[in-house]
């Protein structure tokens, strides 16, 4: 009973009050506020608890018409199957963070509980009953506000959104949300990066020259591979993460003009398959027979050299 008793919302000072409607809409003004606003409950027939509200407005006529509305839209949700009432979203924020404390070390785990730690000021004092497809818009701005340089990218903003959408989902299983709302679609920027010309290509051989010639013997090793890393990247094409796995045993002579990277299958009567061609272009071709037998390792020293 104690517990119980200490849930109750306390009874407010107050300082004027209305009627309307037998006692469904109730408006009142607050002895503790010096801006003399009207505020709102209102009771349901068939409902459990109230539903308070603030007008925002200090004229009775405006503060009953918003009443009214209020209680019309009550009375709907009552009649449909709804809840009455709605939970905080800070609050959901709250439970849904705990909820993932226990997985904390997970890089993606703590990303969510940091956004779910900036959308608390964010959505102060919203419920969950207010969340649609424009209360996504309107967040997805004020995060955007609050960001170091005001502005986000649209991949930046698709994974914040498929947090929310994460966290949306959550509250539904809890019983907090009804459904998760149509979330905004963002365009995609294109960020084609523009093409690498003889310029470019110069300026990288002459600066991977400088790299050997002034490295340290302990680093030496390093360097050169680097240098064959980037120069198998420029002139075949192939991916970062697929040039990280080659190896010169599985380079063969395919032809007068293409070298072939093979691999091992499990096919009956196949030993190997071709993965990738590459161009006989002189240096190219150097630089993939010295690339090291096991797959290629490119660390770099404490000291960054």
């Amino acid at each position: 009973m104690a517990e119980e008793s200490a849930r109750k919302r306390a009874e407010p000072k107050v300082l004027e009050s209305k009627t309307f409607k037998d006692g469904a809409i109730y408006l009142y003004r607050r002895a503790d506020y010096k801006k003399p606003i009207w505020f709102i409950r209102i009771k349901v027939p068939g409902a459990k608890g109230y539903v308070w509200r603030s007008s925002r407005s200090t004229d009775e006529f405006e503060a009953y018409r918003i009443a009214e509305e209020l209680y019309n839209q009550s009375l709907v949700k009552v009649l449909s199957g709804g809840k009455l009432t709605s939970k905080r979203i800070s609050d959901g924020l709250l439970a849904y963070v705990k909820d993932l404390e226990g997985e904390r070390e997970r890089l993606s785990v703590h990303y969510k509980i940091l956004l779910a730690e900036r959308l608390k000021p964010l959505v102060k004092g919203k419920l969950y009953e207010e969340v649609d497809t424009a209360f996504i818009v309107q967040l997805t701005k004020k995060l955007v506000e609050v960001s170091a340089k005001r502005q986000l990218s649209p991949n930046t903003i698709k994974r914040l959104h498929a947090d929310i959408r994460q966290f949306l989902n959550w509250s539904v299983e809890m019983g907090y949300l009804d459904k998760v709302p149509v979330f905004p679609r963002v365009s995609s920027e294109q960020t084609r990066r523009p093409h690498f010309d003889i310029a470019d290509w110069r300026k990288l051989v002459r600066y991977l020259r400088e790299h050997i010639k002034n490295a340290h013997p302990s680093v030496l090793r390093d360097r050169k591979l680097l240098v064959n890393y980037v120069l198998v990247l420029a002139n075949t094409g192939i991916r970062v993460g697929e040039a990280r796995t080659l190896i010169r045993v599985r380079l063969a002579q395919s032809g007068p003009t293409h070298l072939i990277e093979e691999v091992e299958t499990t096919e009956p009567g196949v030993s190997s398959r071709p993965i990738h061609y590459f161009p006989v272009i002189a240096f190219c071709a150097t630089t993939l027979r010295m690339l090291p037998t096991a797959a290629l390792s490119i660390r770099a020293s404490a000291y960054g050299r």
